[in-house]
């Protein structure tokens, strides 16, 4: 009688124990599911804002202790959330290429255009003097390529049409247009 007794009562107490625990873990574990999708939101800025300092992924993924394919992944997820929340016509989308196209050519334009003094060393002697650089065709082949890309963009490197007028050819055919 004393076992079973006694087995009744570690029963209940492994009953009410499964009871608590159960309530108890899936607390525990919403918690934790809470812990976690802050730890990524925090990684995730942390590595938009590496990539916006103009890290490359191997070094971000070396910095933050995680592996490339997570930094492209979480790169991919928080442009696709952008993309999601601020769909941008294709207007929108045109004006902005084209201000960072003019920013390049800003950028660039003097360097392909005008000659640009610079400080040489001398490694033997450190004596400096000022050189004066000629415009680099470099930057100059750059700003075609920049040029080729906003016709590209804004359509104009599109075919275009020609439309003759043959009427004018046939008034003509039987007169030696030399001799006029």
């Amino acid at each position: 009688m004393t076992t079973l007794c006694t087995m009744a009562k570690t029963q209940k107490t492994n009953e009410n124990f499964r009871k608590y625990n159960t309530a108890d873990n899936k607390k525990r574990r919403a918690l934790l599911a809470q812990a976690k999708a802050v730890q990524v939101i925090e990684r995730r800025y942390q590595v938009v804002e590496l990539k916006r300092d103009g890290y490359t992924h191997k070094e971000i993924a070396d910095r933050l202790g995680i592996s490339i394919k997570l930094v492209s992944e979480d790169l991919n997820f928080v442009l696709n959330e952008t993309i999601e929340e601020y769909k941008l016509t294709t207007e929108q989308e045109r004006l902005l290429q084209n201000q960072r196209l003019d920013q390049l050519l800003k950028t660039f334009t003097p360097l392909a255009t005008e000659p640009r003094t610079v400080v040489v060393v001398d490694r033997q002697t450190r004596e400096q003097r000022v050189v004066e650089v000629p415009p680099d065709a470099e930057y100059a082949r750059l700003i075609l390529s920049i040029e080729d890309r906003r016709s590209r963009l804004n359509g104009l490197d599109a075919p275009t049409k020609i439309e003759a007028d043959v009427t004018a050819i046939r008034r003509y055919e039987g007169i030696d247009l030399s001799k006029v």
